[in-house]
């Protein structure tokens, strides 16, 4: 989906020291209709690559192992990739995958900005979570990070998922990945961007979409 490789260009973005340039942000506020043509470079110049990201509202040096780039070790969240069967070849099917989800819903309702929720569970991950609203606001609109109407909700409050399900808001940041979302209730969510230590587990921050 628009928003896992949103999320992947700021990774990218840090591993290749592409960066924060206000330059080469073209704030256009178009909606492009081909979502295989949609620049995810724009995420990076309008709002920072990862690195930048979250030195700008942690703190320098204030990383985790866990939030830091990969670099050959086992990962703690992987991203499956399936076979995809069929008389189609792979621009057809790439074409239809990335056009539903997010983009599908703002081009529905002819919208001229992302309706993006964000879960207010603890300050860190909900200031960033308002970031990577404005990063897909960047790789839908073209450069216009801006292009962001936010809807806060409470942790652990239903009415956020209850709002993405009536198409209320178009994704909702700061997510905590789970089963039940996922195989339950037919969410989806895009890579984390966000480890945090819990007790005994791990809890992955995610974007949820539908």
């Amino acid at each position: 989906d628009i928003v896992t490789w949103a999320i992947r260009a700021l990774i990218q973005g840090e591993m290749n020291g592409l960066m924060r340039n206000p330059q080469l942000c073209n704030n256009d506020t178009i909606l492009e209709s081909n979502s295989t043509r949609l620049n995810y470079d724009q995420s990076v110049y309008c709002v920072g690559n990862y690195g930048e990201i979250f030195n700008r509202r942690f703190g320098e040096n204030k990383r985790s192992s866990m939030n830091t780039i990969n670099k050959g070790s086992p990962m703690i969240y992987s991203t499956p990739l399936g076979n995809i069967f069929g008389t189609k070849n792979d621009f057809q099917v790439m074409e239809e995958v990335i056009d539903g989800g997010v983009l599908k819903l703002v081009k529905s309702r002819k919208g001229d900005v992302l309706r993006c929720g964000v879960v207010v569970s603890f300050d860190d991950v909900n200031i960033t979570s308002v970031d990577y609203c404005h990063v897909l606001a960047a790789a839908l609109f073209n450069g216009d990070f801006e292009a962001v109407e936010f809807l806060t909700f409470r942790e652990n409050d239903d009415v956020a998922y209850e709002s993405l399900s009536h198409g209320i808001i178009d994704a909702l940041a700061g997510a905590v990945v789970n089963f039940e979302g996922d195989v339950d209730r037919g969410f989806s969510y895009s890579t984390p961007y966000y480890y945090r230590d819990k007790e005994s587990s791990v809890e992955c921050y995610a974007f949820a979409t539908r």
